[in-house]
């Protein structure tokens, strides 16, 4: 089976990352003050990256519903299934050897899929490229 579900991936990535030739590692705990924007709003945005906040809403509402995918048939996700998904795709990413600061080329169409790979990508530090198809343009005459 290529996916294996793991709840804990931030050691295994920070394993992984202090086993490559990164000089410095850089772990979820950290707060990024440089990406901070302080605005006219009084909603501060979050010390936290995507994957973590996944991981805190799975936690305090593991049976709510997180996603709807009606043109899959209806797809559900509860929160702790998606992050289910999400942790297992992640893991299977880090054991092909994509590492933090990698790109992976997906071509997906908008689907349940595409929506995982997205956060599984955040958790590993992966950026995820995305190939769209384009229209063939009709020659003019």
């Amino acid at each position: 089976m290529l996916f294996r579900s793991t709840r804990s991936l931030y050691p295994l990535i920070a394993t992984r990352l202090a086993s490559s030739s990164c000089a410095t590692t850089i772990l979820p705990e950290s707060k990024l003050t440089l990406s901070y924007d302080y605005s006219a709003s009084n909603v501060p945005l979050l010390y936290h990256t995507l994957g973590q906040h996944l991981d805190q809403l799975a936690q305090a509402y593991p049976n709510h519903e997180c996603y709807l995918f009606q043109a899959e048939g209806k797809k559900r996700y509860t929160y702790k299934s998606f992050l289910d998904e999400v942790d297992s795709l992640a893991a299977s990413l880090i054991d092909l050897g994509f590492e933090k600061g990698d790109r992976i080329g997906v071509w997906l169409p908008n689907t349940s899929q595409s929506c995982a790979m997205s956060y599984a990508a955040t958790k590993v530090g992966i950026i995820k490229v995305i190939f769209l198809k384009t229209r063939q343009n009709k020659k003019h005459k």
